[in-house]
């Protein structure tokens, strides 16, 4: 987490760039934002925050509690467990539902520079609509102004 989401999190502009794009950034944004908030124990973090040490160590020690609390719920209701890492490959998953292990190797998505450059490219597009939305009117207006009062174009050059 310390290479993906709280590193993306930390990018400063993220509370600004988001506002602008309601579709896709703002949503995801907000939704990062309260995940680790209530994994951190907070939920008036700034961006910022999320490269902080006393950020980062409350998140972690939330994340071992829960692998902590489901051990003991499953050892308490006799359920089997499997604690799997994608690491391991098909081989331990199967065995522990029944199936057997697929031809091919194990899916490898969402690795750390997949991560940065797919929201490195919702950053991006939250920035194009920025510029849209705020150069687009006022290249508009300076047209408007000039057309109204006749202004030549070839003058200004």
């Amino acid at each position: 987490m310390s290479h993906t989401v709280f590193y993306v999190m930390s990018w400063s502009s993220w509370k600004w760039v988001a506002s602008w794009d309601q579709s896709v950034a703002g949503p995801w944004y907000s939704f990062a934002r309260l995940v680790l908030g209530i994994f951190g124990g907070r939920l008036d973090y700034d961006s910022q925050d999320y490269l902080g040490a006393e950020f980062q160590a409350s998140t972690r020690e939330s994340f071992v509690k829960h692998y902590e609390d489901v051990r003991m719920i499953a050892k308490k209701k006799n359920v089997p467990l499997l604690e799997f890492r994608s690491e391991d490959g098909w081989k331990p998953l199967c065995e522990f539902l029944g199936e057997k292990v697929p031809e091919g190797e194990y899916p490898r998505i969402n690795e750390t520079k997949d991560f940065i450059n797919l929201h490195r490219m919702i950053w991006l597009m939250a920035f194009g609509k920025m510029v849209a939305k705020t150069v687009g009117p006022i290249a508009v207006a300076i047209g408007a102004f000039h057309w109204w009062y006749g202004w030549d174009w070839r003058a200004l050059l």
